[in-house]
């Protein structure tokens, strides 16, 4: 369960009750750490898991004259809409769900 903190895990377990409606959910990070992964930032997790996208983003930063602040939410937006980020709780990490 590395890079699991218990916010992350919270932020998790927040996103799945809202899903879940009114059937209760249980709290089981096992299961969690298993389908889903954490990232420190959603820069790492996009130059890890989508190099080419993640040097497409990272130029386009710098053509903006944009900082490490605009390429954390522009890799954020990427994840958001193409590879299903679930959570992000803000300084604490980036939780995807795996294929």
């Amino acid at each position: 369960m590395d890079g699991w903190t218990y916010p992350t895990f919270q932020a998790l377990f927040d996103y799945l009750d809202e899903l879940s409606g009114e059937e209760p959910i249980e709290f089981d990070p096992r299961g969690w750490a298993c389908e889903y992964s954490t990232w420190e930032t959603a820069a790492a997790c996009c130059e890890d898991c989508h190099g080419t996208q993640y040097a497409e983003l990272v130029e386009e930063n710098d053509g903006d004259g944009g900082d490490g602040d605009t390429l954390e939410q522009l890799c954020l937006d990427y994840l958001t809409h193409h590879a299903g980020v679930l959570v992000y709780s803000g300084g604490d990490g980036v939780v995807i769900r795996d294929f």
